[in-house]
């Protein structure tokens, strides 16, 4: 999979995380979440955690998704882990800037 880092071979899944992204019910699920989260606790923003394990045109979706759901601005941050600072700018370009490192 091209779309997730392969640091220690995490090539798929991280942890055996198997979260098929390709498949719409699951990418609707995690919207629907998102929407939920926003609507019932007083949030501001998310932490995405392990984002280079998760395709990068998954979190430019959901960020849209969330940020047009939401009726306040809320500030997204991924949790990236990289000394490589070309990894960093390219995972920011694949997500337009729609999510911070």
């Amino acid at each position: 999979n091209d779309q997730v880092d392969d640091e220690k071979g995490n090539y798929d899944y991280l942890m055996g995380a198997d979260v098929e992204f390709r498949n719409a019910a699951v990418t609707e699920e995690l919207k629907y979440w998102a929407r939920w989260l926003l609507d019932t606790l007083p949030c501001d923003g998310f932490r995405l955690d392990a984002a280079k394990h998760i395709p990068a045109w998954f979190f430019k979706e959901w960020a849209d998704h969330v940020r047009g759901s939401a009726q306040r601005d809320l500030f997204i941050v991924a949790e990236y882990w990289s000394h490589d600072l070309g990894a960093l700018q390219q995972y920011i370009e694949l997500v337009d800037g729609k999510v911070m490192l």
